[in-house]
């Protein structure tokens, strides 16, 4: 880096070009060694022009002035130079009085945590008294900290309380300077570090794209990392220039929020709850006691008899589910043995590639991160399952055992009996169907295939077939089962059978040696037949019904949304025109609107895009707004019924001038759809300032739930909103559109028709909401005849006149008409 000294003054040609080729000598400098353009920890991403001028040596009043050539040089230069951020060192020679603030704050509440006193009042007279020694500096925040305590002390001017913190702050950054200070907690040595060399916990979280308030909440010990969380970590490490495990080696902090009841003294039933439930079990505990001081005969005694207590109060569906986490019902793996985890890989990668057609892949179907992530927790509970419980020796387990029905089925009787160990009720979950589903995909024949068995198998193939129809070999791996089948045992009991068969026999291997695809084919029918009660057992109300079930009792349920959307209408009105808030509510009446005409599920809609040119999927074409989708957007594209719906491989609808929302959407297209993307292109119909602007389905959910919260849902607090209704997501519009078209039509084929979908499909998951009693009341009402007969009413007693003297008033109201009749 250049260094500091006197540079050329004055607007003259010759400084001119002395401070342009300070410029380019200073850039080819950068390039060379690889620093990169200068940013500033809390501006991660932009050029610190005050640092460029700093380290070039030239005049930042020759950046910073209009039409600055030097300016144009360093922003020409972004394009192969990157911008990184100067960290500082972590030991030096002075520090500001802003990252004095944070190593005396941590340092101090370290102190304090481990002599067990309160740190709140010491470490906030801390930081007002250097933010007054920073306020009578000239440099303010960016004074030399040192420096300023040291002038402080001499000038003799503060009391004794604040001259004895001074001094505790004096030795602190002296420590500091000589690199003496290491905490042994996670949330002091994140405040520490970060403070060491310069960054904020603010700024942290920018340079290393973790949630500012994750971050904040760790640096205060308000929260320690989860395990969703652990992988942040190490980029902080990176960050700050640490050591790899340095942050990890201490992240379980003893911190655990508010309570005096810490998170690593509870029982592990307790920490399998949820954190209302944690709650409540810690208020049981006395808050004085001290169990730091507890042996750990006494503490496990003291939390034995606390559970005890809390079970007998509250035996909750919940407290039930926490038993089967804890201690002995826990049966899951770890993590999958190796050559299981590279079965399941050759799995993930036929899943995840899905063809449309002609070798074509879909994007947005087959298996994601996330996708991949569950099944690999649920075999993990599986293959645990027949290690743990079935004897089944680690090298021995295989997906190979799904091509037996029987195993599948024994694993369903283990989890109903577990339920039933604890107290729940003995029914299936939907997971149990999930399971069914899954294995039959393992074990089916190509889609489309006839499921009868056939004279020749070997002929019959097909790239769709299930997985393990290739996965023959895999059969060598497999491993007897000698413990007996939990139903043959019921009906030998029963006395409907003499003997037990094992879950899986040694001939039961050979057999499907001999005979693969006719035992796959026996088993996928036998999936399929234990699917079928659980397909039809009663199931709760999906959650986005019961949020709105009050609108489905209007006559017209699209009437509380066009409330709605006059209320939002109302509010954009009053929102400065072309502000970033004004924007954002044309944009969710355009959504809202949109949705009121044409319920797509949120992933097809964050898909949907917009070009000037008028070829996305969202055109105009002779006056009228139209949407031309294509078919592998949805999630019902190979279904019959939607088929019906396609042309040449499109959805097309066309959007109707209904609410005045034609005029809505060309100030979204052409005003605000702009100043959101500040600049940026994107072909997203509906965009946003994150994630490349193009809305992710998880962060569209989250805003259209925002928007019917303020809008729709009933507020108790303000008293605003349709009462009982929740705020709800995109996916209940299509339950009240197709109510609508219903009420209206009374044809389950419309109501297919307007949220394209199966007939079938229509008559199973809405058909209970049609049924509404207004409507029932209305086919009753037409049973009877009005005109025919006419009812008289029933005749009533004459009314009984009070006595004058407990009723004055009467009497004197009857003299009042006796005059008036004389009159």
């Amino acid at each position: 880096m250049f260094k500091p000294g006197s540079h050329l003054r004055g607007d003259t040609a010759e400084a001119h070009q002395e401070n342009i080729a300070k410029i380019q000598a200073y850039l080819a400098t950068i390039r060379s060694d690889g620093s990169g353009l200068p940013a500033r920890p809390s501006k991660p991403f932009a050029i610190s022009y005050p640092l460029v001028a700093k380290e070039a040596n030239v005049a930042l009043w020759v950046i910073n002035r209009r039409k600055s050539q030097c300016r144009k040089l360093i922003k020409d230069a972004t394009l192969n130079v990157p911008i990184k951020v100067r960290v500082k060192p972590r030991i030096r020679s002075e520090y500001t009085i802003e990252e004095a603030i944070g190593i005396a704050v941590a340092t101090i509440q370290a102190e304090c945590e481990s002599a067990r006193v309160d740190h709140k009042a010491k470490c906030t007279a801390v930081a007002i008294l250097l933010k007054k020694l920073a306020r009578r500096h000239p440099k303010g925040k960016l004074a030399n900290s040192i420096a300023a305590v040291s002038h402080a002390l001499q000038q003799q001017t503060y009391s004794s309380a604040d001259a004895a913190l001074l001094v505790v702050i004096k030795d602190i950054l002296d420590r500091a300077t000589r690199g003496e200070l290491r905490l042994h907690t996670f949330h002091g040595r994140l405040k520490l570090e970060s403070a060491l060399v310069g960054f904020s916990l603010s700024a942290l979280s920018k340079f290393t794209k973790v949630d500012c308030q994750t971050v904040i909440n760790w640096g205060a010990g308000i929260k320690a990392p989860t395990a969703s969380f652990v992988s942040e970590i190490p980029k902080l490490e990176c960050a700050l220039g640490l050591g790899a495990g340095y942050l990890s080696e201490v992240y379980l902090s003893n911190r655990s929020g508010p309570s005096s009841i810490k998170r690593r003294f509870l029982p592990k039933e307790v920490l399998g709850m949820s954190v209302d439930k944690q709650a409540a079990f810690r208020r049981l505990l006395d808050p004085e006691l001290d169990l730091a001081t507890l042996s750990e005969e006494e503490r496990e005694k003291l939390m034995a008899e606390t559970l005890v207590i809390f079970h007998m109060q509250r035996d909750t569906v919940h407290h039930k589910r926490a038993k089967l986490r804890f201690g002995d019902m826990q049966y899951g793996l770890k993590d999958l043995p190796d050559h299981l985890k590279r079965e399941f890989d050759d799995l993930v990668a036929v899943r995840a590639r899905v063809e449309v057609r002609d070798e074509v892949l879909a994007e947005l179907r087959g298996w994601d991160a996330d996708t991949q992530n569950i099944y690999y927790r649920r075999f993990c509970l599986f293959f645990g399952w027949l290690h743990h419980h079935m004897r089944v020796p680690l090298e021995n387990l295989s997906i190979a055992y799904l091509a037996f029905s029987q195993i599948l089925h024994e694993y369903e009787l283990f989890l109903l009996d577990r339920k039933e160990s604890v107290g729940m009720k003995r029914k299936w979950a939907l997971a149990t169907a999930e399971w069914y589903v899954f294995a039959a995909s393992l074990t089916r024949r190509p889609l489309g295939g006839a499921i009868e068995l056939d004279d020749d198998f070997d002929d019959f193939e097909g790239e769709a077939a299930g997985w393990l129809r290739g996965q023959q070999a895999l059969l060598n791996k497999l491993a007897p089962i000698d413990a007996p089948r939990t139903r043959d045992t019921k009906r030998q009991k029963a006395g409907q059978r003499k003997d037990i068969r094992p879950v899986l026999s040694t001939a039961d291997i050979s057999r499907a040696e001999r005979e693969w695809v006719h035992l796959l084919d026996a088993t996928t029918r036998r999936y399929r037949k234990l699917r079928e009660p659980i397909a039809k057992m009663k199931t709760s109300t999906a959650d986005s019904v019961a949020r709105v079930l009050p609108i489905f009792r209007f006559e017209n349920p699209m009437d509380p949304i066009e409330e709605g959307a006059l209320k939002l209408r109302a509010k954009a009105e009053g929102l400065r025109p072309e502000s970033y808030h004004w924007c954002t509510a044309v944009r969710a009446a355009v959504a809202l609107k949109f949705h009121a005409q044409l319920p797509l599920r949120r992933q097809t809609f964050c898909g949907l895009t917009y070009r000037p040119d008028n070829n996305g999927m969202i055109f105009q074409e002779r006056g009228k707004w139209w949407a031309r989708i294509p078919a592998e957007l949805f999630k019902n594209e190979r279904s019959a019924a939607f088929n019906d719906f396609v042309s040449d491989g499109f959805y097309i609808a066309s959007l109707q001038d209904e609410w005045d929302f034609y005029t809505d959407l060309r100030v979204y297209l052409d005003h605000a759809r702009d100043i959101i993307l500040a600049g940026a292109k994107s072909e997203a119909f509906y965009v946003t300032r994150e994630n490349e602007r193009q809305v992710t389905p998880g962060t569209f959910a989250g805003q259209w739930r925002a928007m019917t919260r303020d809008y729709i849902a009933e507020n108790p607090g303000r008293k605003t909103g349709l009462k009982g209704v929740k705020s709800f997501g995109s996916q209940a519009m299509r339950h009240i559109v197709a109510s609508a078209v219903f009420y209206r039509t009374e044809s389950l084929l419309a109501a297919a028709i307007a949220i394209h979908d199966s007939q079938k499909i229509t008559e199973k998951h809405y058909m209970k909401l049609f049924v509404v009693p207004e409507k029932r009341a209305k086919i009753i009402r037409g049973l009877f005849d009005q005109e025919r007969t006419r009812w008289r009413p029933f005749r009533l007693s004459p009314p009984i006149v009070p006595d004058p003297s407990v009723a004055p008033e009467l009497q004197s109201a009857d003299r009042t008409v006796e005059n008036a009749s004389a009159v």
